[in-house]
């Protein structure tokens, strides 16, 4: 390992887990001190020896890890096969990895090793609490708003006053977050302001970091049809229609069961009155989740008086749901994210994006 000095206690854990997990295959393995390109040589039956080169890196986030690449690109090649290794690694970031062609481990648990007619996966374990902490940050409350905004208009150059007014949060927020997402990759600054080059790997890197589906605030039930709780609905701004409820206005793809709701308390009063609705403790086919001003931040009117939370909040519902509103969520990126990054309107009107400085 071209560790440019002593083996750090993480490069270490990081050759130890390696080997672990290439034993369990291999007829023999070894550990290379030195002279070679190679820091572990495993022999496989039917493959033969294999040289396998492992480079830590402290920052495991898949824009780092992209950059890392493309710096590495410049360098002569080795006849190693390469194993980049990381405090944690998303699914996201091994895919990166995989695209260049390498394989990749993290002391969390999760490997993705790919040599010959190999392929050696597990993913899954959680991030350390550290990390965990860390991006989290990027992902929650006033932080969050700055996130919504830039996914709204991924493309604009956003100068740092714009972002702190159109957010409603304060500029030193907005400059943390900045600097946080800049580090990572996900901002580069232009003339104008920063822009997001990646805007899909960013909201995957949301979805990535909030897996856990929040508990409904209440369950409620309406003798109105489904089509009649939209008539009753429209015009009400602070009640948003909340994933595959809000997806079936943008791309349907997954069937909603009943209606998912975003509003607060006060606006929930208002609304239950117009639904003749009554909290229930089961058979409920209103879910309401009361959340923080930030969701509101880049609602979208997806028709004349419909309010919706935004695409990509919606994306991020989705995604959380598994396999199924997974595939939901790719079919929302593919048919209405996109063709919004692209500059098209597929909406009635969108406030975040219209009424920007």
């Amino acid at each position: 390992m071209d560790t440019g000095g002593a083996m750090t206690r993480q490069e270490f854990q990081a050759e130890e887990r390696l080997i672990s997990v290439l034993s369990r295959f291999a007829d023999h393995i070894s550990d290379v001190e030195s002279g070679d390109d190679s820091d572990v040589t495993a022999s496989f039956p039917d493959v033969g020896t294999v040289g396998f080169q492992l480079h830590f890196v402290t920052d495991g986030t898949p824009a780092a890890i992209r950059r890392w690449f493309t710096r590495q690109s410049a360098q002569p090649t080795t006849a190693a096969h390469l194993v980049l290794a990381a405090p944690y690694l998303s699914e996201r970031a091994m895919d990166e990895c995989e695209a260049a062609g390498a394989s990749a481990l993290d002391l969390a648990g999760n490997y993705r090793l790919n040599f010959g007619p190999y392929h050696l996966e597990r993913v899954g374990h959680a991030p350390p609490p550290a990390a965990k902490r860390e991006q989290a940050n990027l992902y929650a409350g006033k932080t969050l708003q700055v996130v919504r905004a830039l996914l709204a208009a991924p493309h604009r150059p956003w100068p740092v006053q714009d972002l702190a007014r159109t957010c409603q949060v304060s500029l030193g927020t907005v400059s943390t977050v900045r600097q946080k997402l800049l580090t990572q990759g996900w901002l580069e600054t232009t003339a104008g302001g920063v822009v997001v080059p990646d805007p899909e790997g960013l909201l995957r890197d949301w979805a990535e970091w909030t897996r856990a589906t929040p508990a409904p605030t209440l369950s409620a039930y309406t003798v109105h049809s489904s089509k009649q709780v939209i008539e009753r609905l429209t015009g009400q701004t602070q009640v948003l229609l909340g994933a595959a409820s809000a997806a079936e206005w943008m791309a349907p793809f997954v069937t909603p069961k009943g209606t998912v709701l975003y509003t607060t308390p006060e606006a929930w009063r208002r609304a239950a009155k117009r639904l003749d609705a009554e909290e229930v403790d089961k058979g409920g086919n209103l879910t309401v989740h009361f959340v923080e001003d930030g969701v509101f931040v880049d609602r979208l009117e997806i028709k004349i008086g419909l309010w919706t939370a935004s695409p990509a909040q919606t994306f991020v519902d989705l995604w959380r749901q598994g396999s199924r509103g997974r595939e939901g969520a790719e079919k929302l990126l593919q048919n209405y994210l996109r063709p919004l990054w692209d500059g098209q309107k597929l909406y009635a009107s969108w406030p975040l994006i219209e009424e920007a400085p």
